[in-house]
C-alpha cells in the first residue's frame, strides 16, 4: 500500500525536473597569450525561462617566473522568481582552503558569511549576482552582488555589448556579449588579469 504514494511522489519529482532545462558553456582562460585553465558554467531554467541555479567552476594553474600556483573555484547560486535565495563560494589555493563565502536570504534580508566575518545585508531582494554575468547579458543592471565578498559593485554599460564592472578595492572587470551571450571577459585576479574566451 505504501508503494502507491511513493510512486506518486516520484512522478511529481520527475515532472518538476523535466520542466527544468540545463545549459552549459566552457571558457578558456589566458594570462597574456598563455592558456592557464578553463571555466565552465552550467545553469538551469524553469518553464518560464527564469534561471533557477547557476554553477561556475574554474581551474587555473600558473607557472610564471615569480608565481607558481593552482587556484580552484566553485560557485553556486540559487534563484527563485528572479531573486537570489542562496549562494556558496569555495576557493582553494594549491589544494588548501583560501576563501569560503555563503549568502542566504533570511527574514526579508540576507545573511552573508565571508570566511569568519558575518554580516547582514539590508536588501529585500537581490536580482543580479556576479555568477549571472556568465549566463545572461545584464541589460538595465546598474549594480551586481559579489557572492565572494558580500558587497555590491557598480556596473556600467559601455555600448556594443560591452560592460565595465567597478570592483571595490581592485581593478575593474570587463565583459563583452554578442547576442546576449558572454563571449569574452577580462577579470582581475591576484595572480594577474585573466582573459576568458568562449570555446567554440
Amino acid at each position: 500500500m505504501k508503494l502507491i504514494p511513493f510512486l506518486l511522489h516520484l512522478g511529481t519529482f520527475a515532472l518538476f525536473f523535466s520542466s527544468l532545462s540545463a545549459q552549459q558553456r566552457v571558457y578558456d582562460q589566458y594570462i597574456r597569450s598563455n592558456k592557464v585553465g578553463t571555466l565552465s558554467v552550467s545553469w538551469e531554467k524553469d518553464a518560464e525561462q527564469s534561471t533557477k541555479k547557476v554553477r561556475v567552476e574554474s581551474n587555473v594553474s600558473v607557472n610564471l617566473l615569480v608565481v607558481r600556483a593552482t587556484v580552484d573555484y566553485l560557485g553556486i547560486s540559487r534563484f527563485e522568481d528572479g531573486v537570489l535565495k542562496s549562494s556558496e563560494i569555495r576557493i582553494l589555493r594549491d589544494g588548501k582552503p583560501h576563501q569560503n563565502a555563503t549568502t542566504q536570504k533570511r527574514r526579508g534580508r540576507y545573511l552573508a558569511h565571508i570566511d569568519e566575518e558575518r554580516k547582514w545585508i539590508d536588501r529585500a531582494a537581490i536580482h543580479f549576482s556576479s555568477l549571472l554575468l556568465y549566463v545572461k547579458e545584464p541589460k538595465g543592471i546598474e549594480e551586481v552582488y559579489a557572492e565572494a565578498d558580500g558587497i555590491f559593485n557598480k556596473l556600467v554599460y559601455c555600448g556594443d555589448g560591452e560592460y565595465e564592472l567597478f570592483v571595490k578595492g581592485s581593478r575593474n572587470n570587463y565583459y563583452h556579449y554578442e547576442g546576449g551571450v558572454l563571449v569574452k571577459a577580462v577579470l582581475d585576479h591576484w595572480i594577474a588579469p585573466i582573459t576568458l574566451k568562449l570555446r567554440e
